[in-house]
C-alpha cells in the first residue's frame, strides 16, 4: 500500500507542476500581447518609380526573453533587404526601417516575392540563421498592368499565407490565438486614384482621401487576400501629349502673325 501511496502523491506533484509550466507560459503570452508589429508599405510615386517600405518593432520584454533569436531574425530581414539593393535604418537595437526601391511594376513583384520568399538554405551568408525556426510564411504579389497613352491602370493582387502562426497542439487545436502576438498591417500608396475590387465598397477610416493611401489589417494566423486597382501616371506620354500642344500653339501663332501681315 506505501508503494501505491508513493506513486500517487508523484502523480499529483507531476500534475501540479504541469499545470503551474502551462499558467507560467500563457501569463508570459498575454503579457506579451502583440509583442511584433510589422508594417508593410509599397509606395508608387509614378509608374517607373517607387519603394517598399517595412517597419519592424519587436517589444522589449520579447527580446528579453529571446535575444538571440530576435537578433538573428532582425539580422536576416537586413541581409534580404541589402541583396535587393535596398536600405537598412536601424531606429533603436529592436526597432528596423527597411526600404526597398523599385523601377516599375514587375520590378516591384520580382523584389517583394524574393523577399518574402526567403530560403535559408539558398545562400551561405544566411548560415548563422540556419538554427532558428522561422515559420514557412507564402507571400505571393501579382500585377496586372493595363497601359494607355496618358496613364496605366494596374490590378494588384496579394496573397499573405499566416497560417503557420498557429501555435498548435498535438490534436491540431489552436493552442493561442496568432493575432494577440502580432500586429501586421499592409499599406498601398499611389499618386492617382485607388479600387477596392474585392469588396466593391468604398474604404472606410483605413482610407486617406488627401494621401490617396489605403491600409489593410493582415490577420495572423489566416490566408490573407487583398484585390485592389489604381491608377499611376504614365510621364512619357504626358511629355508627349505636351510636346504636341506646343508644337500646335506654335504653329497656330505663326499662322495668325502670316496672315496679318
Amino acid at each position: 500500500m506505501s508503494f501505491y501511496r508513493q506513486v500517487y502523491k508523484q502523480t499529483n506533484k507531476v500534475k501540479r507542476l504541469k499545470s503551474i509550466f502551462f499558467c507560467l507560459i500563457f501569463s508570459s503570452l498575454i503579457f506579451l500581447s502583440g509583442c511584433v508589429h510589422y508594417d508593410v508599405e509599397i509606395n508608387f510615386h509614378n509608374q517607373n518609380h517607387g519603394k517598399i517600405v517595412q517597419h519592424i518593432s519587436v517589444v522589449e520584454q520579447l527580446s528579453k526573453l529571446s535575444p538571440i533569436e530576435v537578433d538573428k531574425w532582425l539580422e536576416s530581414l537586413e541581409d534580404r533587404t541589402r541583396k535587393l539593393r535596398g536600405k537598412v535604418k536601424r531606429i533603436s537595437k529592436n526597432d528596423l526601417l527597411l526600404t526597398i526601391p523599385f523601377s516599375s511594376s514587375d520590378d516591384l513583384v520580382e523584389k517583394f516575392n524574393s523577399f518574402f520568399s526567403f530560403n535559408r538554405s539558398s545562400s551561405t551568408s544566411d548560415a548563422k540563421i540556419e538554427d532558428y525556426n522561422i515559420p514557412h510564411l507564402q507571400t505571393q504579389i501579382s500585377i496586372k498592368k493595363h497601359s494607355f497613352l496618358l496613364a496605366e491602370y494596374n490590378q494588384l493582387n496579394i496573397e499573405i499565407d499566416l497560417r503557420d502562426l498557429n501555435i498548435l497542439s498535438e490534436k491540431g487545436n489552436t493552442l493561442i490565438n496568432p493575432k494577440s502576438l502580432a500586429d501586421l498591417e499592409f499599406t498601398l500608396s499611389t499618386p492617382w486614384s485607388i479600387k477596392n475590387v474585392q469588396n466593391k465598397k468604398k474604404f472606410s477610416e483605413n482610407f486617406n482621401k488627401e494621401k490617396q493611401q489605403i491600409s489593410w489589417k493582415i490577420k495572423a494566423g489566416e490566408i490573407n487576400r487583398i484585390d485592389t486597382a489604381y491608377w499611376t501616371p504614365n510621364y512619357l506620354g504626358l511629355g508627349f501629349v505636351c510636346i504636341c500642344l506646343v508644337t500646335l500653339s506654335g504653329i497656330y501663332i505663326k499662322n495668325r502673325i502670316s496672315s496679318k501681315v
